[in-house]
Parts: C-alpha cells; sequence; structure tokens
C-alpha cells in the first residue's frame, strides 16, 4: 500500500492539523500563477493530504 507508512506515521494526528496542511496545499494549487513546476507540486500535496486524510479517518 503506498500510503501505509505515512499513515502509520500520521496514526493519532489530529484531523485538524492534517485539514491545515490540505486548505495550506489547496492555496498554493488555487494561485493566480501560470502552469508552474510549483503549482503541480501544490497539486500533488494536496492530493497526499486527502490520501492521508481519508486513511486516518478525517472526511
Amino acid at each position: 500500500m503506498r500510503y501505509g507508512r505515512a499513515a502509520r506515521r500520521i496514526k493519532g494526528t489530529s484531523t485538524s492539523d492534517l485539514d491545515d496542511r490540505l486548505s495550506e496545499a489547496q492555496g498554493r494549487v488555487e494561485s493566480p500563477e501560470e502552469d508552474t513546476e510549483e503549482r503541480r507540486q501544490a497539486e500533488r500535496d494536496v492530493r497526499w493530504w486527502e490520501a492521508l486524510k481519508e486513511v486516518a479517518g478525517g472526511s
């Protein structure tokens, strides 16, 4: 499982902390800049935090 190790690391992490990290990444995606590497990285970060939040039991 791709998220197995990360999921074990976040076990016990509050979903509000995950929400904060997800919101921060979403803010970087929504910036009005062109399609840059930074934006693509932010999009990957959003997918990552969404998946970790799901694994951690958040909605």
